[in-house]
C-alpha cells in the first residue's frame, strides 16, 4: 500500500484550511503580537476578491525577498527535488491523485466544516 507523502500532505491540508495563528507570544513581545492580531484582523475584513488580491501582492513579496538568491543555486536544488519526487512516484512511495480526486477532496473537507 503506498502512503501520500506527509509534506505535501500538509501543504495540500493548507491549502484546503489555511491556518491562521494565534496572537501568542512567540519571543517577539506582546506589542509586536497585538499589531500582528490587529491586522490579521483587518486585513480579513474584505470581501475575499479583495483578500485573494492581497494574498497574491503577499506572495509575490516573498518571491521579491528571495531575489538575492543564486539563480544557480535554486535551479540546482529544484532539480534534486524533482529528481527525489520522480523516483518517489516511480518506487510506489508516494501515491499521485488525478485534478478530480483533489477537487473531490477540496469538496469533502469544505463540506465537512
Amino acid at each position: 500500500m503506498t502512503e501520500t507523502d506527509p509534506a505535501l500532505a500538509a501543504a495540500d491540508a493548507s491549502l484546503i484550511a489555511p491556518a491562521r495563528a494565534p496572537a501568542t507570544d512567540r519571543g517577539s513581545g506582546d506589542a509586536v503580537n497585538a499589531k500582528s492580531a490587529a491586522l490579521r484582523t483587518e486585513v480579513l475584513a474584505p470581501p475575499t476578491e479583495e483578500r485573494a488580491v492581497l494574498a497574491v501582492e503577499l506572495l509575490a513579496s516573498l518571491d521579491e525577498d528571495a531575489s538575492g538568491d543564486d539563480p544557480a543555486e535554486v535551479d540546482r536544488a529544484w532539480g534534486e527535488a524533482m529528481v527525489r519526487r520522480s523516483q518517489q512516484i516511480a518506487s510506489g512511495e508516494v501515491k499521485t491523485l488525478s485534478w478530480s480526486e483533489v477537487l473531490e477532496q477540496v469538496a469533502a473537507s469544505r463540506n465537512s466544516r
